[in-house]
């Protein structure tokens, strides 16, 4: 949450301190109480360290959950729609989760109340919680236009309902005529809201080696299932698998691979984190995702030993975009002492120095250098396509 200087100086007016002191989390509520006395109080009224704040009664709270001007629509927030009208912000958005019953098309919507505490902020769109009368709802609004976004949706939610994921994802519609904002109707994708923490946000006293070991199974489970499909996420990273109890999910279907949307391209590259250097947005096949679940699944097998690899990761792979010849980081993490930090350097080298369609799929079986030490060598005609280096046989 982004304090600024005038919630200090009017802490009652306080957009932020609004959504704290009415958080789901007891112990948000109470920081947020327990800061808001201290901004109330001179500064020879403060305890020192350690001492107990006796809190007293505080002026009550703005009540509008209208998010301030200062937050609305920045710089890139507002895209154009179709080439001429823009789609809403943040602020046009939040403004009309308020009175559902008069925005929504959707029946169970309009009856529903919003925990505008809960959203989640994306790079392609804002993600709001619903109460319904006997289910929580997901919904989430765009934040740009997308021609071919609604048969987008139809073919992956038609693969989806054939392949053997219901474990790992969820259910979803994507509603055209969906929110009403100014006279004008915006999309929305409606969905079951998952009551999770996504991997990386789980505290760490909650981990246990048991726990990141069962996780990273069922991340294995759900990318064989993707392949055996035919299909790949496209998006594999953190922020986009969430645990709930002790299950894995995932989410964010933008730039999901399914076989009918092959002609189709791809419509972001993913997160950089954990993407292959080199990835392209023609890159839009099912070995899309196998960088990434190399990476990922080592990651999750090794949180609990080095809580830092995924940053270790993502600098390297930051350098390696840039396209510098030295390898410094990596390099360095090649030849780290510590033998974690080590294998990660040589699972990187021997990912980032591969082209993304020529690594493997990640296996239950085998290591990836094991697959590799075996693996035939791809080379390319000279006049297009590819054809494997084979020894030939000699004939009888």
């Amino acid at each position: 949450m982004l304090f600024r200087s005038s919630d200090f100086g009017n802490t009652g007016g306080s957009y932020t301190f609004s959504l704290l002191e009415g958080h789901s989390s007891a112990d948000i509520r109470q920081a947020a109480r327990t800061l808001r006395e201290l901004c109330n109080r001179a500064p020879y009224e403060i305890p020192p360290l350690g001492e107990s704040i006796v809190q007293s009664s505080l002026p009550p709270l703005r009540t509008s959950t209208l998010m301030p001007g200062w937050m609305s629509k920045g710089d890139g927030l507002v895209l154009q729609a179709g080439g001429t009208n823009s789609f809403p912000g943040f602020r046009d958005y939040n403004e009309a989760m308020r009175f559902p019953e008069q925005n929504f098309d959707d029946l169970e919507l309009r009856h529903a109340v919003c925990i505008l505490e809960d959203t989640r902020v994306g790079n392609n769109g804002r993600v709001y919680h619903f109460r319904c009368d006997s289910r929580d709802v997901a919904v989430k609004c765009f934040l740009n236009d997308q021609a071919d976004r609604a048969e987008r949706y139809e073919r992956i939610k038609e693969a989806l309902c054939a392949a053997a994921l219901t474990p790992f994802v969820v259910d979803f519609d994507y509603l055209p005529r969906g929110l009403n904002i100014n006279d004008s109707w915006y999309p929305i994708l409606k969905m079951q809201w998952i009551d999770g923490t996504p991997v990386n946000q789980i505290p760490s006293f909650k981990l246990s080696e048991g726990l990141v070991s069962y996780l990273a199974d069922q991340f294995m489970s759900m990318v064989l299932s993707f392949k055996k499909a035919g299909m790949a996420h496209g998006d594999l990273e953190f922020a986009n698998l969430l645990v709930s109890g002790v299950d894995l999910k995932i989410v964010d279907y933008d730039g999901m691979f399914v076989p009918s949307l092959s002609r189709s391209g791809c419509t972001e590259p993913g997160h950089p984190g954990f993407q292959h250097p080199r990835r392209k947005l023609s890159d839009y096949a099912p070995h899309v995702d196998n960088f990434s679940a190399w990476l990922i699944h080592f990651l999750l097998r090794n949180m609990t030993l080095n809580p830092n690899l995924c940053e270790l990761a993502a600098a390297c792979l930051q350098e390696e975009r840039r396209g510098t010849q030295e390898h410094l980081i990596r390099r360095g993490l090649e030849n780290h002492p510590d033998s974690l930090v080590k294998q990660l350097g040589l699972l990187l080298k021997d990912l980032v120095d591969r082209p993304l369609h020529m690594i493997p799929d990640l296996s239950r079986d085998e290591s990836l250098q094991s697959i590799l030490s075996r693996t035939t060598k791809e080379v390319t005609r000279p006049g297009g396509g590819s054809l494997i280096n084979r020894k030939p046989k000699l004939k009888p």
